[in-house]
């Protein structure tokens, strides 16, 4: 299950980087949405179990973050201050 494998570190987002990590090495897709709704882009982590993801091109904010494996997906609020 998804759930149990995935983490955010940490909720809020200090600087330019947001880490993800697994539980087991993954293959996900990873797309941020900001807290309108609006799409902001997608990345993917190919058999890893961890994924950093360069945040510094967006403003502070909220953020939900979709993780989608196969038909499985999970999403996470994340604030963004830099």
């Amino acid at each position: 299950m998804i759930k149990e494998e995935f983490k955010v570190f940490a909720n809020a987002v200090n600087g330019n980087e947001m880490n993800l990590s697994f539980e087991i090495a993954t293959s996900v897709d990873i797309e941020p949405y900001a807290i309108t709704g609006k799409f902001v882009f997608k990345t993917s982590s190919k058999n890893t179990f961890s994924k950093i993801i360069n945040v510094g091109g967006l403003p502070n904010g909220i953020y939900m973050i979709k993780i989608n494996k196969g038909n499985n997906a999970l999403t996470r609020k994340v604030v963004i201050l830099k």
